[in-house]
């Protein structure tokens, strides 16, 4: 005699289609941009004397890393359906689908992106992350979709710690003094590396991207010829500084929100005995 596998219900789910639409555009974007930056570089800034099947080569192996570490990210691995089973969450991507109790689920963090697609406002719920016992699960479906998922989220996982993407650090739904203050340290703890880590990738990148531009700037400021290749690829260096400043302007958001976990995890430190 066979027994029923408990029915889940469907929380969020991205179309094949439109999953695999996304992938190719995203593909398509960043080995375009990868070669253009390249080929900037090579023949304006080094300016490298290669033959054009040397250069196609070279500027082809880059594009073709940068398609491959996007379709890895982006389609294979991305989570692109969310399930609620009895006490559990059934996460599933292109590879195998995840099993993650609610109990082993420590906080849900809302990440902002700038999107000119969804409807409503330009900044909007890019992703979804889920910080639990069995490790990182990034959720990435659409905006509305994406705010749906943390609404159940908080109501199915009470003992989880809560951050929208406007970035308000939000306390477990259960009361305090029902939960292992311990284990709630220990959750604010994966919160803190977290944005820690993300912020120091997002102030590496702002300053790499800015740092490039007033060195190339400086350089130009000293060479007539060098100058005048730089106009050509004016809209790319203005497009390195607004990506940078957007990266400073996520630092800042980062750091708010390690500020309110430090000052949680301080507050429940007098509460525990």
């Amino acid at each position: 005699m066979t027994t029923d596998a408990p029915a889940l219900q469907l929380i969020a789910a991205k179309h094949p289609r439109l999953r695999r639409s996304e992938c190719l555009f995203t593909i398509f974007a960043w080995s375009m941009a990868t070669w253009l930056l390249a080929l900037w570089v090579l023949d304006h800034l080094l300016q490298v004397n290669q033959t054009r099947t040397h250069r196609a080569l070279l500027l082809g192996a880059l594009a073709t890393i940068v398609a491959f570490v996007v379709i890895r990210r982006k389609y294979f691995l991305a989570i692109h359906k969310v399930s609620i089973g009895p006490d559990y969450l059934v996460l599933e991507n292109q590879v195998a689908p995840h099993q993650i109790p609610f109990s082993s689920v420590d906080a849900a963090l809302g990440i902002a992106g700038i999107s000119l697609i969804d409807a409503g406002d330009v900044i909007c719920w890019k992703k979804l992350v889920l910080l639990t016992k069995q490790g990182v699960y990034t959720i990435a479906i659409d905006s509305t979709q994406n705010s749906r998922c943390y609404q159940f989220l908080r109501r199915a996982c009470p003992r989880a710690w809560g951050i929208p993407f406007r970035g308000k650090l939000e306390a477990p739904a259960l009361p305090f003094e029902e939960l292992d203050h311990g284990q709630l340290i220990e959750s604010l703890k994966s919160i803190q590396s977290y944005y820690t880590w993300q912020m120091v990738r997002s102030l590496g990148l702002a300053l790499s991207l800015t740092g490039t531009c007033v060195v190339v700037v400086t350089l130009a400021a000293h060479s007539t010829e060098l100058s005048v290749q730089l106009l050509k690829g004016i809209m790319l260096l203005g497009a390195m500084v607004f990506i940078g400043l957007a990266y400073l302007v996520s630092v800042l958001k980062e750091l708010r929100v390690l500020f309110q976990v430090m000052r949680a995890r301080r507050q429940l430190a007098r509460m525990t005995p």
